[in-house]
Parts: structure tokens; C-alpha cells; sequence
């Protein structure tokens, strides 16, 4: 159970991982420095990548020190984003334990920003944890979070429609069935992988990113 705590927010930037599929706010830059926040740190998650949502809170104050969210492959069918604006702040855990939290289960992406859902459930709090970041937040539990402008976040580089239509389009096609197509070699879905990949090409460290992705699932089911 999590409870607001106004005015504090996480202190990292936001990286979002294309090739792992997870956001991440933390004070650590590698395994070993990732494996130290671990052990000073109560929460859910571990010192290696978790199939469950990394949640890291001060072990005195309960306070949010870090996250590692998992991005989930099944898209939405559809679902609108809170128009209300978060509220800056962090999370505090009410009971400092360790604890799984199991990962977000659907994804909708529109044209300002990335939603990962727990659950439909109608939203009672929104909290900005770090620029550009919220949670969301039902009865003290996580509801799901969003990230705005996400295409900030998986490279270095400003804000750009354009990167973020084809994010919205790569988030559309990696997901499943997609997926399972890709796994039967489904060559139509290569098609669909090289012409997005072709569109999207390397002129901007974002871009590149993305064109990496691409690439690296062309490679790895398709050989």
C-alpha cells in the first residue's frame, strides 16, 4: 500500500529501454551500482532484472527512491488518459517490507505520451515523481503510469512528433499477436519491421534507437 507524499520527486532522469522494455528512474548507472541501491533499499525488485516491477523505498522514511517498470506487449483496445494534471510528488510505503509487485498488464500509446495500465479501473490520484513521469494511483494502489513525450527518454534529444508517431507505430506492431507471428516467422510481419525501420532510419540518436529495436527483432526471430 502506497500513500502521497507531496513535493518530493525522484531526483534521476527517466531512461526508457527499447530493448528491455521497462522505464527507469534510479541513482545508478550499472549492475554493481544497481545491486548496491538494491541492498541499501527496501521494495519490490532485486538486484537482477525482475519479471516483477522494481519498487525501491528509503529503509527509515518509506519514501520512493527508485523504479524499474516493465512496459507490457499487449496493447489497449482503448483508454483515455486523465486530463487532470499530476501533482508533483513521490510515494511513501506504508509497510517497510519487501514485497512483488507484478507488472503492468496492458499499453496504449497516443499522440503526447505512453500509458501502461494495471487495471481499467476508474483513477483517484495522479502523482508527477519525476518530469514527465506519473503514477497513478487507486485506493493506494498502483493503477498504472504514464510517460509523456517518451520519445525524451529513449535517447538523447528534445521533444519530436515525428520520432513519436513512429514510437506509436513500433508500440502498435511489437505487441501481440504481432508477436506470435514473429515467433512462427511470419514474413509478412518482417515486411511490416523493414518498412518501418526504413522510415524511421538514423538521422537522430532517438531515431537510431528505435532503428536499433527494429533491427535487433529482425535478427533474432528471423535470423
Amino acid at each position: 500500500m502506497f500513500e502521497i507524499v507531496p513535493g518530493a520527486q525522484l531526483d534521476s532522469a527517466p531512461r526508457l529501454s527499447l530493448s528491455g522494455m521497462s522505464l527507469t528512474i534510479g541513482p545508478y548507472a550499472g549492475p554493481e551500482e544497481h545491486e548496491k541501491h538494491v541492498l541499501r533499499t527496501v521494495g519490490s525488485g532485486n538486484w537482477y532484472f525482475s519479471e516483477y516491477d522494481e519498487l525501491r523505498f528509503d529503509p527509515v522514511t518509506g519514501v520512493l527512491q527508485s523504479l524499474q517498470l516493465h512496459i507490457p506487449e499487449r496493447n489497449a483496445t482503448s483508454y483515455s488518459s486523465p486530463v487532470t494534471p499530476g501533482v508533483p510528488g513521490s510515494l511513501r510505503l506504508t509497510s517497510l517490507s519487501d514485497f512483488d509487485h507484478e507488472p503492468a498488464a496492458l499499453r496504449c500509446m497516443d499522440s503526447t505520451r505512453l500509458a501502461c495500465l494495471y487495471t481499467m479501473d476508474a483513477i483517484a490520484d495522479r502523482v508527477t515523481v519525476a518530469p514527465g513521469v506519473d503514477l497513478l494511483l487507486t485506493d493506494g494502489e498502483l493503477a498504472g503510469w504514464l510517460v509523456a513525450e517518451p520519445e525524451r527518454f529513449i535517447a538523447e534529444g528534445g521533444p519530436s512528433a515525428e520520432v513519436r508517431a513512429l514510437l506509436a507505430e513500433f508500440f502498435t506492431l511489437v505487441a501481440e499477436p504481432g508477436i506470435e507471428r514473429m515467433e512462427a516467422e511470419d514474413p509478412a510481419m518482417l515486411r511490416a519491421l523493414e518498412e518501418l525501420s526504413g522510415r524511421v532510419g538514423t538521422a537522430s540518436p532517438q531515431r537510431a534507437a528505435l532503428h536499433d529495436r527494429l533491427a535487433d527483432l529482425a535478427d533474432f526471430f528471423y535470423g
